[in-house]
């Protein structure tokens, strides 16, 4: 028997994307940022390295939702990246996935050699080449171009409206805004 994890993956996932939608909201906000970054290293505990891809790539998708949301021109993508990882306090990031995940790690390592190599090599690595031992039992050949596309389109919808971007939609004729 194996222990399906995809789940507990799919709900970390989608907290750190509540989280960068409330980065959204005050982009300066320290407690925000470290709640996505706990939440990445707890992807990392789920599934290895690539949550740690997963919560990559929200990063950049937001970055490029968040280009010109602030008021100021849209800037190019590069740019907005940069401005993203200036306000996204990386060395705090990096502090707090690594303490979410360097004891696991070490233990797991500690109590069975070879652990790391297993887990890096043959299951993150071999897996995407399908040269990996054991194989899969019931192989479903899935593209990593389609994958990326549902990872790349997945924070769009959970990101897709902060507040600045709903005040600048046009209002239909004869359509009454709620008071908030």
């Amino acid at each position: 028997h194996q222990l399906l994890i995809d789940l507990l993956l799919s709900v970390l996932y989608l907290a750190s994307l509540y989280c960068l939608w409330l980065v959204s909201l005050r982009p300066q906000s320290r407690v925000r940022w470290a709640a996505f970054y706990a939440c990445a290293g707890l992807m990392v505990m789920s599934k290895g390295l690539l949550g740690l891809l997963f919560a990559a790539a929200a990063v950049v998708l937001f970055a490029m939702i968040r280009r010109g949301l602030d008021g100021s021109p849209k800037s190019g993508f590069l740019s907005a990246i940069w401005n993203l990882l200036r306000l996204s306090r990386p060395l705090m990031g990096a502090l707090i996935v690594a303490a979410i995940t360097l004891p696991w790690l070490a233990l797991m390592e500690s109590r069975n050699p070879g652990a790391l190599e297993y887990m890096i090599v043959n299951e993150h690595l071999k897996r995407v080449a399908d040269t990996r031992w054991p194989p899969d039992y019931n192989p479903v050949k899935v593209s990593v171009a389609g994958f990326l596309v549902v990872a790349a389109a997945s924070p769009l919808i959970a990101g897709s409206f902060p507040p600045r971007a709903r005040a600048r939609c046009p209002r239909r004729p004869g359509r009454t805004r709620a008071p908030p």
